[in-house]
């Protein structure tokens, strides 16, 4: 006979409770109680809030498995982390990532290739010229703008990515694993909070190179966070970039630190994934050149953009671990008794 079971003929609590976690006097301390995830694929299980799966499958046993292990880490390790995460989903992960960046490579492609003239962009051009002499000549201008459109188009695609990342990372530590088109949705579902980040991320990016003089590698850091933090955590734009400078502030060094690798790192695989294959493909012929060249760069950019998000992603989580015991909490959802409904 179990001496911890309750005495012979006695009537369980009601609902399947035991008296430890319906606490009253004399229950001691009433440990976590975290619910299982249900069997129904489409319902949603109250998990804790900070890592509370949506619509997904329960993982299979050896699939979807987190890759990491939350613990402290140094930022070369962060960076390696990022790697793992990438290899881990790569097809899923590069793919939406891929999705999102491909109006930014496309406008950049428009800017680079001759006879891609834009017919709304060149009357606006001419009633400039027209109006100022010392103009510079149309196509210039086309070029810039596109570069510019593409520009802006890359920031909110590697912020989107941000989120569609975290979204489905923060899913594998709730033992699920979820679907790349739900995560998708979600984060189409979340436009218009995604612009409003990104225009603060920039007005904040401004600010500071304007009062540090030293570029946006300090901004950049202090606000690394906030596409995790907004999917994470379902925050809106300012509580999101709020929660981001908390985070960073309090290990400041160490993040910047893990930019400035990450910013290394990237350009390290933009020169040998890029620049020596276009030497390569400058002997083909005109169509087939600029057709490869636009594969090519579609393709590393979205990879770049995936490893970003991830940098960003793991990142996040590790400063929650040595910030507020993220690793310990999700560890007491694990081990903690969880009584039978």
């Amino acid at each position: 006979m179990d001496p911890s079971g309750p005495p012979q003929g006695a009537t369980p609590p009601s609902g399947g409770e035991s008296p430890r976690a319906r606490g009253g006097e004399g229950a001691g301390p009433q440990p976590w109680e975290v619910p299982d995830l249900p069997p129904d694929p489409g319902a949603v299980a109250d998990q804790p809030t900070a890592l509370r799966p949506v619509r997904a499958r329960r993982v299979r046993s050896g699939a979807g498995a987190p890759p990491l292990v939350l613990q402290p880490l140094s930022p070369s390790a962060i960076l390696d982390a990022a790697f793992t995460v990438v290899r881990h989903r790569f097809g899923a992960l590069v793919g939406m990532a891929a999705l999102l960046t491909l109006p930014a490579v496309a406008l950049g492609a428009a800017g680079m290739f001759d006879g891609s003239g834009l017919v709304w962009w060149d009357v606006v051009a001419d009633e400039l010229e027209r109006l100022d002499p010392f103009v510079v000549d149309p196509g210039e201008d086309e070029r810039v703008a596109l570069a510019l459109f593409s520009f802006v188009a890359q920031v909110v695609a590697t912020f989107a990515t941000g989120v569609v990342v975290a979204t489905v990372v923060s899913n594998w530590y709730a033992g699920v694993e979820l679907r790349w088109t739900e995560a998708l949705r979600r984060t189409g579902a979340r436009t218009l909070a995604i612009l409003a980040a990104v225009a603060i991320g920039a007005a904040l990016r401004g600010v500071g190179l304007l009062v540090c003089g030293i570029g946006v590698i300090l901004p950049m850091a202090w606000f690394l966070v906030t596409a995790p933090a907004m999917a994470v955590e379902q925050l809106g734009p300012v509580a999101a970039t709020r929660r981001a400078a908390t985070l960073s502030a309090r290990h400041f060094v160490h993040v910047l630190g893990t930019v400035l690798g990450a910013s290394l790192v990237a350009e390290l695989l933009r020169a040998s994934l890029v620049l020596l294959p276009f030497g390569l493909l400058s002997g083909m012929p005109d169509g087939a050149r600029q057709v490869s060249q636009f594969l090519l760069v579609w393709g590393v950019t979205a990879l770049l953009t995936a490893y970003a998000a991830a940098v960003a992603t793991v990142t996040y989580l590790e400063l929650r671990v040595r910030s507020e015991g993220l690793d310990l909490e999700l560890e007491a959802t694990d081990v903690l008794p969880v009584d039978a409904p």
